[in-house]
This record gives structure tokens, sequence and C-alpha cells, in this order.
């Protein structure tokens, strides 16, 4: 963890700390109406409570260990078939600027075998002009029944 970081931690900590005791000393209203004062102190205690909880988190990002992660990505075998993947592109009323983009990117993703990915344009508004978007990309359009 950067220097800075803890310095910044500390003084957070520091901070807060001289703030509650301002808050307890110098702010509550020892001499007024009952009612106030237990609402004066609920208010102090939440703070407190809230301030701990706080510096539990910082106290457990001071002494954290950062390990180093040992993520190894497993050798893809060649003799493995692939398999068919499906891209369902789900619309609420996107332009179909927005949409040409979306489907560009699907149809023309890397993936060792193209003829592999299934791209669907699943419109909800059963506009024309997304059924020849799909029909341009050669993708499959699908639409909600009730909407037709």
């Amino acid at each position: 963890m950067p220097k800075i970081k803890k310095i910044s931690y500390i003084l957070a900590i520091v901070l807060s700390v001289l703030y509650l005791l301002w808050r307890v000393f110098f702010t509550i209203p020892w001499h007024a109406h009952l009612f106030t004062l237990i609402f004066a102190l609920m208010l102090v205690g939440s703070e407190i409570v809230s301030n701990f909880t706080a510096y539990v988190l910082i106290v457990f990002r001071l002494i954290r260990q950062k390990k180093p992660v040992d993520f190894k990505i497993p050798d893809f075998d060649d003799r493995q078939p692939l398999p068919a993947i499906d891209v369902i592109i789900v619309t609420h009323n996107e332009e179909v600027a927005l949409l040409r983009k979306t489907v560009n990117a699907a149809k023309f993703m890397k993936y060792p075998d193209p003829k592999l990915v299934n791209v669907v344009l699943a419109d909800d508004g059963n506009r024309p002009e997304v059924r020849q978007l799909a029909k341009e990309y050669h993708a499959n359009y699908v639409t909600m029944e009730e909407n037709r």
C-alpha cells in the first residue's frame, strides 16, 4: 500500500476521533428538555457507531497483506470441438443506429469458427427497420407475439 494512502487513513482516524470528542464534550445539550437530550444522545451514539465501523474497515485495510493472484488460463486443446455460441441482443426502443453497431460487433467478433456464432436480435417492438437490420447482417430476428 502506498505511503500516502496509509498517511491519509491515519489522518482520517485522528481527525474523526477529534471530531467525536468535540461532539461529545461540547455539543450535547445537557440542560435542554429531556426529549431534546434523548435525541441528541441518540445522534451522537449513531455517529460513534458509524465512525467505529469506519475505523474497523480502515484498520483491516492497513493490515491486509496483498497476495499476488496466481491466475493461469488453461491451454486450449485444438483437438476439442468448439461450442456453438448464441449472442442474443435484446432491444427496448433503441435507435437502429445503435443496434447496427451492436449487431456488427456481434457478427464480426473474434471467434475461431465464425460459422458457430448465432446472432439473435430480439425486438420488443416488432419494428420493420429492426427486422431489416437483422436481415442485412444475416442475424435471426424474434419479436414479442403480443406486439405484432
